[in-house]
């Protein structure tokens, strides 16, 4: 065991151990790093019932329960449904909404997406980061799963937020029990 300023490093078998104090760390053998403490969320709504938004418009999926998920590091704000980067790095996203559209008769789609600081543009390319659900489907209703993934680099403070926008005439409602959103920094 090595002692540098109070962060030990030791050796077993199938790991080398960086212990910090609050967040120990192990390399092992494999190449795996275990980081117990590294920041990450999921975010759930406990509540169950359906929620309308409108047609035409941005809508942000207010997730604000966790019930037993974790939020490690505190950085998912529950009040605002916003996950804000506690340190520069990459930082990998999910989100799944559970839809309904009460009158499928017309073509109709959904797009969920993730807000960066507070703008539906990538701060790549400038333009929205369409993923496009349920095109095209007709019927009396349609049911359909939005999925969404992605990594972004982000800088201290940066925030990322969960959205959706739907089309077509007719009511569209999203179940909040079964809707997620979740992230965390990845390196």
């Amino acid at each position: 065991m090595i002692d540098i300023s109070g962060i030990t490093i030791s050796q077993a078998a199938s790991a080398l151990s960086i212990n910090t104090g609050a967040n120990p760390m192990s390399l092992l053998a494999t190449g795996a790093v275990k980081r117990p403490g590294q920041t990450m969320f999921v975010a759930i709504d406990i509540g169950t019932g359906w929620v309308y938004f409108a047609d035409g418009v941005w809508t942000k999926i207010p997730l604000k329960n966790t019930g037993s998920s974790p939020n490690i590091g505190s950085c998912f704000d529950f009040v605002n449904s916003r996950f804000t980067a506690p340190v520069t790095g990459t930082y990998w996203f999910a989100g799944s909404t559970y839809i309904y559209k009460d009158n499928g008769s017309v073509g109709h789609y959904w797009h969920p997406i993730f807000y960066l600081n507070g703008s539906v543009n990538s701060p790549l390319s400038g333009a929205p980061m369409y993923r496009l659900r349920g095109h095209g489907i007709l019927g009396t209703s349609c049911e359909f799963d939005g999925q969404i993934d992605a990594m972004f680099e982000l800088n201290a403070g940066d925030y990322v937020e969960y959205w959706h926008y739907a089309t077509g005439a007719g009511g569209n409602r999203w179940y909040n029990h079964y809707s997620r959103f979740a992230g965390g920094l990845i390196g």
